[in-house]
């Protein structure tokens, strides 16, 4: 019995980091530069830093339900990557 091979969805892990970026550039901004947050550009960059945790939440889901869908323990699975990245 031939199992078919799903591939990973490159775009969900590029959209994953963006968000990441996102995030770390609304930090820095705020941190760093909080004498200019008048300027466009800070507030814009500001703007798309609040959408990342949404976007990465939304994400997670959706990579959750596709790992569901290619295993057959799930759970074992989740725990084991939640240790091994305690671990590190």
């Amino acid at each position: 019995m031939a199992e078919s091979v799903t591939k990973r969805w490159v775009g969900i892990d590029a959209l994953r980091g963006l968000a990441v970026i996102f995030m770390l550039s609304q930090h820095m901004i705020y941190w760093i530069c909080s004498e200019v947050h008048s300027s466009l550009l800070i507030q814009a960059l500001g703007a798309m830093g609040g959408l990342a945790a949404p976007l990465f939440i939304l994400l997670a889901g959706i990579g959750v339900e596709m790992a569901e869908r290619r295993h057959q323990n799930l759970n074992r699975l989740l725990a084991g990557r939640g240790i091994m990245i305690m671990g590190f």
